[in-house]
């Protein structure tokens, strides 16, 4: 009895544990498959349809995924004529907000001259 009074705590600080951690994973998942799904769209929008107004926009991926938010930045680089899109997912976890951050480099050809556009 008192050898079980002893592991049984422990055993279940495991799996505790365990839970959490396969929570965090499932959560931090979640947020990369949303994030690439919302990156994908908004460098769409902006290299084949030209819209710079996906740079700054945020929102959220409907009811499908009602705790997860996402929010885009860029910045210029007009040395190298690029601009890095930033797309960052948020979501509660534990009582704590949580942050998914993902980046990609664009840059955006002006069909009608031909020319190499950065410029979010």
């Amino acid at each position: 009895m008192a050898v079980m009074a002893a592991i049984l705590p422990v055993a279940m600080r495991g799996i505790s544990v365990a839970i959490t951690t396969a929570s965090t994973a499932r959560h931090k998942a979640e947020a990369a498959t949303l994030a690439q799904s919302k990156m994908n769209e908004l460098a769409s929008t902006y290299l084949i349809m030209g819209d710079t107004s996906v740079v700054g926009s945020s929102g959220d991926f409907g009811e499908a995924w009602p705790n997860y938010t996402w929010a885009s930045t860029a910045s210029d680089d007009a040395q190298l004529g690029v601009s890095q899109m930033t797309l960052t997912v948020t979501w509660m976890e534990r009582g704590g907000q949580r942050t998914y951050e993902l980046s990609t480099m664009l840059q955006y050809l002006d069909t009608a001259t031909g020319t190499i556009q950065s410029g979010l």
